[in-house]
């Protein structure tokens, strides 16, 4: 294929300039990613457990190195992939193309488990991409020689944080279309045993019929271009897959309205922690006590007072304060799993009679629906590239992902991981019941308290 000319660029080229939009987003990509991924994304970071303003730096560093973060967000997410993908999508493609099912990304994934992955990570930051690529055919000399080398297109999964900075033109049908894309790559470069491996970032910009590939070269503090070839399909390949769409690149997460408790609900467990750590160890007052006088405590050890005005006493918290953040802790927790079930209770639209409320099954919709139609158009549009770079008809490609939810199931799903996080230790057994107890799952008048103690009582019985 011949090589396109370089278009006209300014001299100086910022490779990683942002888009607005880009730019609006990212501090919500980075606050979902972490608290979904949990562990040490979260634990051990100072953003995320800020000092106390009178708290000592040693203490702050103890409590920083115990806090621990209950995960709600992962399986939140999982519960709502879970429904979606309750049964696998049905693909009508072209003959050509059926083989490309089993291994979409060259990489050995097959298309349920790679759309999976993208739909999960989708509602995570809220927008995911797809790239649909092709090898550099260059010295391949026609179609033919293509098939006889199996050259044939692959999905490439794109974080949003890639996807740098693009524009969007006005098409001739009258829609809008990408212009160009900026996409950063992160290279391993070829090197030898024992060597140090080197990584480069380069940038590749898809235009919709030529593509290019840059990075900078920090010796001449300036814009390269390494490469550059035709994009044959006459589009950049690039499709976008929202959880909640709110504009052309620009998704909602699934998690957006709980990120912030989940925050809480760390920062409130560490300051319970650290409060239960002090209050477990008594505080000793003596009273007209020599300055110069060494005291040993210990078991079996008794004081011997100086003079007869001096005393001693132990100072013991109450533990008022402590059950207090508990109830709060518990708060924060129904909180979380409420909005995560309002998300997916359906919501029915105003018909006019019954039977087309009957015939139109799409009048008794969900958000978890909403998304489904929105993942299936995205894979149907990279099965329809896919075909483009083939040269086969993407007209005849059909997508159809699953439309039959079951919100009460997502529901018993929440339930069943708030249960699991109580017996992993994460929430307390009080918290659950407290929580359960709110739900209306237990009774009102359920004395918690008395509970507590009649499930000690049996564990007790069962041990001895």
């Amino acid at each position: 294929m011949r090589r396109v000319p370089q278009r006209n660029m300014p001299e100086q080229i910022k490779l990683d300039q942002k888009h607005p939009t880009y730019l609006a987003q990212f501090a919500e990509w980075q606050k979902a990613r972490d608290c979904y991924e949990g562990a040490d994304r979260i634990e051990g970071r100072s953003d995320y457990l800020p000092k106390h303003e009178r708290e000592t730096q040693a203490n702050y560093i103890n409590r920083l190195k115990r806090a621990a973060y209950t995960n709600f967000c992962l399986p939140i997410v999982e519960n709502f992939t879970g429904q979606i993908w309750r049964n696998p999508p049905v693909r009508e493609l072209p003959e050509r193309m059926s083989s490309l099912v089993e291994d979409v990304d060259r990489q050995g994934a097959p298309a349920d488990s790679f759309f999976k992955s993208v739909t999960q990570d989708a509602q995570v930051e809220g927008i995911r991409f797809v790239l649909v690529d092709y090898p550099d055919t260059r010295n391949v000399r026609d179609r033919r020689q293509e098939q006889l080398q199996k050259v044939r297109p692959y999905f490439v999964e794109l974080d949003p944080r890639r996807v740098l900075d693009w524009s969007f033109v006005q098409a001739m049908d009258g829609g809008r279309r990408l212009a160009w894309v900026v996409i950063e790559e992160e290279i391993e470069l070829e090197g030898g045993p024992f060597a140090e491996r080197k990584n480069e970032t380069r940038y590749r910009v898809w235009y919709p019929d030529w593509w290019q590939t840059w990075r900078h070269d920090s010796k001449i503090d300036k814009a390269v271009l390494l490469d550059e070839g035709r994009n044959s399909i006459g589009e950049v390949p690039l499709v976008p897959f929202y959880s909640d769409f709110k504009g052309r690149f620009y998704g909602r997460s699934a998690l957006r309205g709980i990120l912030s408790l989940c925050l809480a609900h760390y920062r409130k467990w560490s300051d319970r922690d650290n409060s239960e750590f002090w209050a477990g160890m008594p505080t000793w007052v003596f009273k007209n006590w020599p300055e110069d006088s060494e005291v040993v405590i210990g078991a079996g050890n008794g004081i011997v007072t100086p003079n007869r005005d001096s005393t001693v006493e132990i100072i013991e918290h109450s533990g008022a304060a402590i059950e207090s953040m508990r109830k709060t802790e518990t708060d924060i927790i129904s909180a979380i799993f409420e909005i995560a079930m309002r998300q997916v209770r359906r919501t029915t639209r105003l018909v006019e009679s019954a039977e087309s409320k009957r015939m139109d099954k799409d009048n008794i919709s969900s958000v978890l629906q909403e998304r489904a139609r929105r993942f299936e158009s995205a894979e149907t549009q990279c099965w329809r590239l896919a075909a483009k770079w083939l040269g086969q008809d993407p007209g005849t490609i059909r997508i159809d992902y699953n439309q039959e939810m079951e919100p009460e199931g997502v529901s018993e799903g929440l339930f069943a991981q708030l249960n699991t996080a109580r017996q992993n230790g994460d929430i307390s057994r009080r918290t659950f019941l407290e929580w359960l107890q709110k739900r209306h799952v237990l009774d009102k008048g359920l004395e918690v308290d008395a509970e507590l103690v009649r499930i000690q009582d049996e564990v007790n019985e069962m041990m001895g």
